[in-house]
């Protein structure tokens, strides 16, 4: 029979029980994972405190038309207020979708489509989104569409759209293929 040394306590205490080494590092082990498990859910609840909202920047209603040089300008409201009335979950509703830049010059969704993408009883078809692509390609030069040279597998038209920099998107139109893909000859960059 193994003794313990006379400082070692907890050793003891084993042996007085006679709880055999195997159950001991088990009971070690579920102690290390229930802390570890502890500590991550101290971090999760911690990271899911409600707090309350900040306006975007770009809300404010004073700010001057956008442009790189000024900073963020006015936003649609009409618009905002429509897609926060149609979202189911407040977790949709970040930053990066809660708001709608207004412009004189670029068209919104409900413009061209005549209803905001997502409303209920209005199903958004591919063409209609890309005829929206269309309308903005049209109204500025910061967005450029390009059609994929193949279709998709239900034989429908595939559309990239590009929002960027106007010499960015001018080096993406310089770097095109010369030839057409669909005459079934490898493309040949310039």
């Amino acid at each position: 029979m193994l003794r313990a040394p006379d400082k070692s306590l907890p050793l003891e205490i084993v042996m007085k029980l006679r709880m055999p080494a195997r159950a001991l590092r088990f009971f070690a082990l579920a102690m290390v994972v229930s802390a570890a498990v502890w500590q991550v859910s101290i971090n999760v609840s911690a990271q899911k405190t409600n707090k309350p909202k900040a306006a975007h920047p770009a809300t404010n209603k004073a700010a001057k038309p956008a442009d790189s040089k000024t900073g963020p300008g006015p936003n649609n409201a009409e618009y905002a207020a429509e897609v926060k009335k149609n979202t189911t979950e407040s977790y949709f509703m970040t930053e990066l979708v809660d708001h709608l830049p207004a412009s004189d010059k670029v068209p919104s969704p409900d413009k061209v489509l005549g209803y905001a993408i997502g409303a209920p009883g209005h199903l958004t078809y591919t063409k209609d989104m890309y005829s929206y692509y269309r309308e903005l390609e049209k109204s500025t030069a910061r967005v450029r569409t390009f059609i994929a040279p193949e279709k998709s597998e239900e034989g429908k038209e595939q559309m990239l759209v590009a929002v960027g920099d106007e010499a960015a998107l001018a080096h993406c139109q310089a770097r095109r293929p010369t030839q057409d893909y669909r005459c079934g000859c490898r493309a040949t960059y310039r």
